[in-house]
């Protein structure tokens, strides 16, 4: 059979052959999927509608119009200078998921909507790559308050976090073009960190590029590196990388709550409950309302209730931190008296942010 020319490029290796005629060995190399995905491609700068139906690791299989089910046309991956993907999410719906902090149903909303577009992902131009680097953001959230629950929770995190680490491998295959690639990269290596697979979040982390200040994923970068380094027990470089992404990236709602978190476990590790407590109680009244501002009230509390900084500060380093001279402890214990107040007029009593499932 002759190749057969289609909107301007040349239809390779099944040309007009429906799938059942196949060599065996271009049938096992095919990667077919059950939910054709339309889409606009462009090939040599001419735009073309098809319905996209599987590839393999450099070719990709289309059904042109107007012909007969089951029969599919290839082009080279190669070929393909930008496709813009077909796909449906119910973004009212994840923004009320993630405005009320469920953050695995948001995931799932991201995910349902974009997964027929996955085996595509690495396609130039798609959109569907900055929707699966949400869905990565929501994940690790979703695992971040499952572990809170104790061992059951951080069963439940598991697959959650395992996802984060293979929507960043299909990430990874955009790096020529999409922005996002690294970030993707470093999300991997929080996961995997999580998931207690040091060695494997080392790698990544050598493997990712070490950003200047101002770069977008500076505060990433550095909240990664610390999160490893608390991770293997390395309480001063987990300290000095939270403190970095603090110092030069305040201002980005993903790095900045959890880094001030981390340092103040890493206070709380060194037993320097001073710091831990200025620090809880910054983040409690910062990022009250949220994941963040719930565990920092948690931990603030366990602090004042042990007595832990009832003994006069030897080196009052407040004014210096905080730009105060107040009693932090007074203050402290002022501040979780509004908020019992408050959760106790809240309807139902205390109130408590509980993860949904979708």
């Amino acid at each position: 059979m002759k190749p057969i020319s289609d909107f301007g490029f040349r239809i390779s290796l099944l040309g007009w052959m429906a799938v059942g005629l196949l060599l065996p060995s271009a049938a096992q190399a095919a990667r077919f999927t059950n939910t054709p995905v339309r889409a606009i491609i462009t090939v040599a700068d001419k735009d073309s509608t098809v319905m996209l139906a599987g590839r393999t690791d450099v070719d990709l299989f289309y059904s042109p119009p107007n012909v007969p089910p089951g029969v599919y046309a290839s082009i080279p991956l190669a070929g393909v200078q930008n496709a813009r993907l077909e796909f449906t999410v119910d973004e009212t719906a994840v923004d009320k998921a993630v405005v009320a902090r469920r953050w695995r149903e948001a995931a799932a909303l991201v995910l349902r909507g974009i997964e027929p577009t996955l085996p595509y992902l690495d396609l130039p131009g798609n959109e569907a790559a900055d929707a699966a680097a949400s869905a990565s953001i929501y994940l690790l959230n979703a695992a971040a308050l499952a572990q809170r629950s104790g061992t059951e929770g951080a069963k439940a995190a598991q697959p959650l976090l395992a996802m984060v680490v293979r929507l960043s491998d299909r990430l990874q295959n955009c790096a020529a073009w999409f922005y996002g690639a690294e970030a993707a990269r470093l999300r991997a290596v929080q996961a995997l960190t999580s998931l207690n697979r040091l060695d494997d979040a080392v790698k990544r982390m050598e493997d990712a590029a070490i950003p200047e200040p101002g770069d977008g994923d500076f505060g990433l970068y550095w909240l990664a590196k610390a999160t490893l380094a608390e991770a293997r027990g390395e309480p001063r470089e987990a300290t000095d990388a939270a403190a970095r992404s603090l110092a030069f990236d305040n201002k980005n709602p993903e790095t900045f709550g959890p880094a001030l978190m981390l340092y103040a476990r890493s206070c709380e590790n060194a037993q320097d409950w001073y710091r831990a407590r200025d620090v809880y109680f910054e983040v409690s009244r910062l990022f009250r309302g949220t994941d963040y501002g719930d565990l920092a009230r948690e931990r603030l509390t366990f602090i004042m209730k042990e007595g832990l900084t009832s003994e006069k500060e030897a080196a009052n380093v407040t004014k210096l931190f905080f730009g105060s001279e107040e009693d932090m402890d007074a203050l402290a214990t002022k501040w979780l008296d509004e908020l019992a107040k408050l959760s106790n007029a809240a309807p139902g009593g205390a109130a408590k942010q509980e993860e949904k499932k979708p």
